[in-house]
């Protein structure tokens, strides 16, 4: 699969850590088989018609005709572009660009400055529309409308037949969930390992989903890049398979693991990162999303007892 070449960078890099950590596939049941008519997951028949977050329809002959795309380079063609893109932001047919908020905000000394509005970058495409470009930024009081369909995802859920979610995290000593009581909840000592692990709902589960369908060439391909823990002390860790805690590990440094420096209670941030690639009637496109969760944990002071 073809990924547009960066030409610039930016503090939101996540898709390219350039590491292949974790392949982490989140679903209740097994993914559908490879040979899954997608068409059918949708309630339609074979060769339908089926532009992910958009139009959906039957009898157009796998693709052919029917329907301009979410997201598009304009007149007279409406070539169809990916909607997001995880350096640039999400596509404004409107600017031809994609369109984010700047990274760091202007103060009111800066010439273009406007009380109230931010400055937002616009990138947009080679005529080729495989090198991203910077174009000039601007200011705008409301966020500037995308073309970004809030659907995409549904969609891409719908076909592979699993949800994008946080994965379910591992930790040793037992985590605290957050708004609970921290009595009942094991405590770590200073200096020792914290363990930190995907918890066995994973296990079994590291090959991303790909469905295909070999009546119109849509496929879906879904998976978890990476997943970050911030631990609380200004630390932060990505972690590829790692090993679960036992009793009888205890002893052994942890696949993914941790030690705080002082005792106290934190809070510990965990990021799922997932990568979506897919092809419907309007060509290849990419997604990316991540998910968000907080636990809390114990480290205490080591103690020493006399006997």
């Amino acid at each position: 699969m073809t990924t547009l070449p960066r030409v610039l960078t930016r503090e939101r890099l996540f898709a390219t850590f350039g590491v292949t950590l974790l392949f982490l596939a989140l679903s209740l049941s097994a993914a559908p088989d490879s040979d899954a008519n997608i068409c059918r997951n949708f309630g339609l028949r074979a060769n339908c018609r089926i532009v992910f977050g958009g139009e959906k329809s039957d009898g157009t002959g796998g693709g052919k005709g029917g329907g301009r795309p979410a997201c598009h380079r304009g007149a007279p063609e409406y070539k169809s572009v990916p909607c997001e893109d995880a350096v640039a932001g999400s596509w404004s047919n409107t600017r031809q660009c994609y369109v984010i908020e700047a990274t760091d905000q202007p103060g009111p000394d800066h010439p273009g400055y406007r009380e109230g509005a931010k400055l937002y970058t616009c990138t947009g495409l080679n005529d080729e529309g495989n090198v991203l470009i910077p174009r000039d930024s601007f200011w705008s009081e409301e966020p500037p409308e995308t073309n970004n369909p809030q659907d995409l995802q549904e969609d891409l859920e719908t076909a592979v037949g699993t949800r994008f979610r946080a994965m379910y995290p591992g930790l040793a000593p037992s985590p605290v969930p957050m708004h609970a009581r921290f009595d009942g909840y094991r405590m770590a000592p200073v200096g020792l390992n914290v363990w930190m692990w995907p918890r066995a709902l994973f296990d079994s589960q590291w090959d991303p989903p790909l469905v295909e369908d070999p009546d119109t060439g849509y496929f879906v391909d879904a998976g978890v890049t990476h997943v970050k823990w911030e631990m609380g002390d200004g630390t932060s860790i990505t972690c590829g398979k790692s090993e679960p805690f036992s009793r009888r590990k205890a002893e052994q440094t942890p696949d993914c693991g941790h030690k705080y420096k002082k005792p106290g209670n934190y809070l510990v941030r965990i990021t799922t990162y997932w990568n979506i690639n897919y092809r419907d009637a309007n060509g290849e496109g990419r997604m990316q999303t991540e998910f968000k969760q907080s636990l809390w944990i114990r480290i205490g002071e080591n103690q020493v007892v006399n006997k």
